[in-house]
């Protein structure tokens, strides 16, 4: 056999031996685990919902997955191991929108950009949140609260979930466009600050809408108004922060979301695979119910599409810089 026949047999033996890794590199199925690190302890929210995907993707990704919680500092626990991990798809991490665009968007201090460190993958969910005041407050709307705070600077506070959370941001937020002032009493969490709420500690926090329904019909807190741009049918009657008359408070829109994301460099068919995945769990009839019940709304977005929201809301939060006071974490 001549020279170059024998060399170009070579060659096409070397590209038939890669073709299987090649392959095998874009699947996800298999016997080793899919990791979803969660930034929050065990039974709380986020901590739910990654549950409920986790149990439905193994029929639809043929391959175990499991939710490793990792509290602290704002997530960046549970981002860290996903940052530094192959981008092979099989360490993800779903994050908030505090950890995702408003963190990001203030602050300078955190070690990560999630649109260079990390690979969007989709939207999961997204919920409003309502601003809730102990009964005994001065006020009783958002523009009352504004009000009040301007007029009596310092004299009122609002406990978060932790400094860098959505609830700490989103405060910090309105007080950054309405010029008001209320001091902020971080906590570990939106049961911490609801309670101490509720004990009278401070006079105003922010709790997640399954949350602060029953706190409200109860009678032991006060809402006076909701993110986003629509109210909600589990109070119907409480007005969006849009709604308040107060003209800058409209651009406060959303609280939060859930998404998914993974290490720089993921391969677009992997992304392709995880995204139609998310997709189909979240177009379940028991999933979409549990997400209902919660008051969450499923999301679904192109890798593309997603990214592109991404940016739009880390350039949003961007402008507050330097004028949202946030700590460090």
């Amino acid at each position: 056999m001549k020279p170059n026949i024998l060399y170009g047999v070579a060659v096409l033996l070397v590209a038939a031996a890669l073709i299987p890794v090649t392959c095998a590199a874009q699947q996800l199925a298999g016997t080793r685990p899919i990791k979803l690190m969660v930034g929050y302890s065990p039974g709380g929210g986020m901590d739910s919902l990654a549950r409920l995907y986790a149990a439905k993707l193994p029929d639809i990704l043929k391959a175990p997955v499991i939710v490793e919680n990792r509290p602290g500092a704002s997530e960046l626990l549970a981002a860290q191991p996903v940052i530094h991990a192959p981008a092979d798809g099989f360490t993800l991490w779903i994050g908030s929108g505090g950890a995702l665009v408003q963190g990001p968007g203030v602050r300078t201090d955190l070690p990560y950009d999630p649109l260079k460190d990390l690979t969007p993958i989709t939207l999961i969910a997204e919920g409003e949140a309502v601003f809730l005041v102990r009964k005994e407050a001065p006020v009783n709307s958002m523009a009352e609260l504004v009000a009040y705070a301007k007029q009596n600077p310092g004299k009122m506070s609002y406990g978060s979930a932790g400094i860098g959370s959505g609830s700490h941001l989103t405060v910090e937020y309105v007080l950054a466009l309405t010029g008001a002032s209320i001091l902020h009493v971080p906590y570990k969490g939106e049961a911490e600050s609801t309670r101490d709420t509720m004990a009278g500690n401070v006079d105003l926090t922010m709790a997640m809408v399954a949350t602060a329904v029953p706190l409200i019909k109860d009678g032991k807190l006060k809402p006076i108004g909701i993110t986003g741009l629509q109210r909600v049918a589990s109070l119907p009657d409480l007005p969006t922060v849009a709604e308040s008359g107060v003209p800058e408070l409209r651009e406060v829109g959303a609280y939060t979301f859930y998404a998914l994301m993974g290490p720089a460099g993921m391969p677009p068919e992997i992304v392709r695979q995880l995204n139609e995945a998310f997709s189909k769990v979240a177009q379940l009839p028991e999933v979409a119910q549990r997400l209902r019940d919660t008051s969450l709304r499923p999301g679904s977005a192109s890798p593309d599409v997603f990214r592109k929201q991404l940016q739009d809301d880390l350039a949003k939060w961007k402008k507050l810089r330097g004028k949202v006071k946030v700590g460090t974490s």
